[in-house]
C-alpha cells in the first residue's frame, strides 16, 4: 500500500515535470531506491537535472538511456544501457561503491559531490546548488520522502 503510494506520487511529479518520461520509470526509480535504501527524492532531483528524467540528452531512450549522466562526458565511449532498469541498478551501484558510506549520505552530495577519494561528480562548479533546489523542490511539493520514512519504518 505504502508502495503505490510511493509510485503514484513519483508517477505524478514526473509527468507534471516532463512530457515523455518513459512510463515505468516512475516504477522502476521507486522500486531500485527502496531496494537499495536511497532516497528516492535524491535520485528523482538528479535524473531531472542531469536528463529531466530521460527526455533531453543522453537520457533518451533512443540514445544512451544514461538518466543521471554516468559515463557521459567528454571524450567518453560510453555506450549506454540496454534499458532504464539497468540504468537506474547502475546509478544506484556507483553511487555506494564510490560515493556513499556509513559517514556520507545523499545529505552529504547535495553539499559536496565527490567520490570517496575528492574527485568531482560533475564538472560544473554549481552542480551541487543546482541539485539542491531541484531536490527542496521536490521534498516540499510532494509527500515522497515523508511515504519513503514511513515505508522504511514499517519493513525495516
Amino acid at each position: 500500500m505504502i508502495k503505490d503510494s510511493l509510485i503514484a506520487e513519483v508517477t505524478y511529479y514526473i509527468n507534471k515535470q516532463a512530457n515523455g518520461a518513459h512510463p515505468k520509470l516512475p516504477i522502476i526509480i521507486v522500486e531500485k531506491c527502496l531496494h537499495h535504501d536511497l532516497d528516492i527524492c535524491f535520485a528523482m532531483a538528479q535524473t531531472e537535472l542531469e536528463t529531466n528524467y530521460g527526455t533531453l540528452g543522453a537520457g533518451r531512450e533512443t540514445s544512451k538511456r544514461s538518466l543521471f549522466g554516468v559515463g557521459v562526458y567528454k571524450g567518453s565511449k560510453h555506450k549506454g544501457y540496454p534499458n532504464y532498469e539497468i540504468a537506474v541498478e547502475e546509478y544506484i551501484l556507483l553511487l555506494k561503491s564510490r560515493y556513499l558510506s556509513n559517514t556520507r549520505t545523499e545529505q552529504t552530495l547535495l553539499k559536496k559531490y565527490t567520490t570517496k577519494t575528492g574527485s568531482r561528480y560533475a564538472g560544473s562548479m554549481s552542480y551541487e546548488v543546482d541539485l539542491r533546489k531541484i531536490y527542496n523542490r521536490i521534498r516540499t511539493n510532494t509527500n515522497i520522502y515523508n511515504t519513503q520514512l514511513r515505508y522504511d519504518e514499517k519493513f525495516s
